[in-house]
């Protein structure tokens, strides 16, 4: 009996026999994906937080 497709198994075979270059941009890329929607949740929760209180997030008075 045949496996199932698994796309997630396809992937990291092909990460696997990548090359060392290729391997490092992806973990880079990775990582600067998951700040960035880390960054933006949290800026989205501020925000609301804010509105909810009468004020903008991050405002500074200067």
């Amino acid at each position: 009996m045949d496996q199932p497709y698994s796309a997630w198994a396809d992937w990291l075979n092909k990460f696997h026999t990548s090359s060392e270059w290729i391997q490092a941009l992806w973990l880079v890329t990775g990582a600067a994906t998951v700040l960035g929607v880390t960054w933006l949740v949290m800026r989205g929760v501020c925000e609301i937080v804010g509105l909810s209180r009468g004020r903008r997030c991050l405002d500074r008075d200067v």
